[in-house]
């Protein structure tokens, strides 16, 4: 609707949350609800896929180096808990 303003109660932030705000919220109710370390993995690597896609949707020239180091330190932690 052109010219609709949102309104906010006095003395409210004008301003939404950010949007990484907003996902880490929901990854600390995630990780807090897990109860097992499977399901906090399960929650991290969420967080991690949702913040990749966010970060190549911006053109970060980094995201793919990143992705790439955090799947390489979870095959190694696999690797430890094989032997």
């Amino acid at each position: 609707m052109v010219g609709h303003r949102r309104t906010r109660k006095p003395g409210t932030s004008t301003t939404r949350p950010r949007h990484h705000d907003n996902a880490k919220a929901q990854l600390l109710e995630r990780l807090d609800a897990a109860t097992d370390a499977t399901g906090r993995l399960q929650a991290a690597m969420d967080y991690l896929r949702g913040a990749h896609v966010r970060a190549t949707r911006r053109g970060e020239p980094g995201a793919d180096d990143v992705l790439d180091s955090a799947s390489h330190a979870l095959v190694r932690a696999g690797d430890r808990l094989i032997q």
